[in-house]
């Protein structure tokens, strides 16, 4: 196997950026692969399972060259993931499409995203005329806020919530997000936000948060950074359905069943509604969000349910990008 560590600098700041380079020679097609909410390695290494290292070396037996990434402050890639924002980590996977063109020297560039990557994929495909394909592998196509209840949802009918409660816990989601998302002032936004926790945890004692916190007030503490990251604001506010309309190259939209992150039937039928002739989708039987086989979906089951990214994905994204 043809692979090695490379890097480039940042255009935003000058940062180093290290990854991995695949090179098959006289490649078919070059890809690159942007993982899901960060930060993230190159190999997208999630409960010890690693799709991208999976898929980089299934897509290079095919003839495909593929170059992935560290994301800032992992690895080998300095920076801070945290504190760039959507603006910044789209810049550098830019920068990463313009070395992989001139790298590979390959008339057929994809880009490949998986989770919430597929959504910078979209917004790459607006911006750079040398990108020819995009995959979207367990992508949100409805509205950021709509995808986030129904997350939500989902999460209520896991944990068993019925009748009131459900009806609070979704309620609390609700304004929690509504905050995040519509007020623009930082301070008044973290007050909010916190506000809306405390609420959310009224009547809890510190025994219900251990041995995963030290009390409630440590969770409190925990949930508002969490709620504060910038990838939230940014998805509550997303609109894939824009970027896909906007598109105008193919796009492959592919989900496993066995998905929890998104509602996968729902998310490929609005995929399907405005994705226009040139696209496609499938919605394969069995798999989970990092394309495993899986019984249940659930991410606590990511790390003994076997190999990742299995076929027919490989097959399906090299047909893709070198058609």
């Amino acid at each position: 196997m043809r692979s090695r560590d490379i890097a480039i600098q940042s255009p935003t700041d000058g940062i180093t950026l290290s990854g991995t380079y695949e090179d098959p020679g006289n490649a078919r097609a070059a890809v690159l692969l942007l993982p899901g909410s960060g930060p993230q390695d190159r190999d997208e290494t999630i409960a010890g399972v690693k799709p991208f290292q999976h898929l980089a070396h299934k897509l290079f037996s095919k003839g495909i060259a593929v170059a992935r990434f560290d994301d800032r402050g992992v690895g080998g890639s300095q920076g801070d993931y945290l504190a760039a924002g959507s603006d910044v980590v789209l810049s550098d996977a830019a920068a990463q499409v313009d070395w992989l063109v001139r790298e590979s020297g390959c008339a057929r560039v994809g880009v490949v995203g998986h989770s919430q990557g597929a959504l910078f994929g979209l917004r790459l495909a607006r911006r750079m005329r040398s990108v020819t394909s995009v995959v979207l592998l367990g992508a949100a196509i409805r509205p950021g806020m709509e995808f986030m209840m129904r997350m939500r949802e989902m999460a209520a009918d896991e944990m068993g919530f019925a009748g009131d409660e459900r009806e609070v816990y979704l309620a609390h989601s609700r304004s929690l997000f509504e905050a995040i998302a519509h007020i623009d002032d930082a301070n008044e936004r973290r007050t909010a936000v916190e506000a809306e926790i405390m609420a959310s945890v009224a009547g809890a004692t510190d025994a219900d948060f251990r041995p995963d916190f030290d009390g409630v007030d440590d969770f409190v503490d925990f949930a508002v950074s969490d709620a504060l990251e910038w990838e939230v604001r940014e998805l509550l506010l997303s609109r894939p359905l824009v970027e896909l309309a906007a598109v105008s190259i193919p796009v492959l939209a592919i989900w496993g069943d066995k998905d929890r992150h998104v509602d996968a039937v729902e998310e490929r039928e609005i995929f399907d509604q405005v994705g226009g002739s040139r696209n496609s989708s499938t919605l394969l039987q069995g798999l989970n969000h990092l394309f495993q086989r899986s019984e249940t979906g659930m991410m606590d089951s990511y790390g003994v349910d076997g190999e990742p990214m299995l076929e027919p994905v490989p097959d399906m994204i090299a047909d893709w990008v070198t058609g």
